[in-house]
């Protein structure tokens, strides 16, 4: 009897195994430089406790690599390419990370005050835990991405490309999605504060909760008037004691359930 194919091996690049929950980056060598360079190539190296900050490395490949405990205030690592890499409790007031290409990436734990990613290509991306007070994602592309157990001030992922994004148990002051197109994006796991661009919600998924905040927008981006009594010879009458409400003014709601 034939024996059964075998199975195929997943490494750790492979986009089939989604974002990554931890990254086996096997043996790897410390970095002895001072810092990281543009067009510069490292391979299977560590970066632990040191200051990479106020340095200019466009362009640089990060293949297998891990950072641990790094500062990395005001580094440009724009148009660099990142592949099984593993950043852990990090923190920079700025990092610039521009057209970047991230793919099998795992970040965890750390502070960014200011993360520029616009025009980043992120596949297979993991964001866990980590507190970011402005994200500029906008026109990037992100397909198979997490962020876990984030805290983040303001997320601009405006005419980005989303495909298989999701928030679990993450909290957003401003979430803005102007423009952007939407497939298999889930919002449901996240506290969102304020949503901007409700109108590019087409294949995303909230919950019920947040259906409920988000309907005020709705009504104002539709245009639809929500009457106070609901038949129609007292809602004229109403109008003209202001007692009908236009979507701009806000829109009357049902009450939520309570919790019993």
């Amino acid at each position: 009897m034939p024996k059964p194919p075998a199975k195929p091996r997943t490494r750790p690049g492979d986009r089939r195994s989604g974002p990554p929950q931890h990254l086996d980056l096997g043996e790897l060598t410390a970095f002895a430089g001072w810092a990281i360079e543009s067009h510069g190539d490292y391979d299977h190296v560590l970066f632990a406790d040191e200051d990479l900050g106020q340095a200019e490395a466009i362009a640089a490949e990060l293949l297998a690599c891990r950072l641990e405990r790094c500062r990395l205030d005001g580094l440009v690592i724009s148009k660099s390419r990142l592949v099984d890499t593993h950043l852990r409790d990090c923190g920079a007031t700025s990092l610039d990370v521009t057209d970047g290409q991230w793919r099998n990436v795992l970040v965890e734990g750390g502070r960014i005050g200011a993360l520029q990613a616009a025009g980043g290509q992120w596949a297979s991306v993991r964001i866990r835990g980590v507190r970011i007070d402005y994200g500029a994602l906008n026109g990037a592309r992100l397909d198979d991405v997490i962020f876990e157990d984030c805290e983040i001030g303001e997320l601009d992922l405006g005419m980005g490309q989303l495909k298989r994004l999701a928030f679990e148990r993450c909290r957003i002051g401003v979430l803005d999605l102007e423009f952007g197109f939407c497939e298999e994006v889930n919002l449901a796991g996240a506290e969102i504060e304020k949503l901007r661009g409700v109108g590019y919600l087409r294949g995303a998924t909230v919950s019920a909760s947040q259906l409920l905040d988000l309907a005020p927008d709705m009504a104002r981006h539709l245009g639809i008037k929500v009457s106070r009594t609901g038949t129609g010879a007292d809602d004229d009458a109403a109008g003209a004691d202001g007692a009908t409400d236009d979507a701009t003014d806000g829109a009357l709601l049902p009450e939520r359930p309570r919790n019993r």
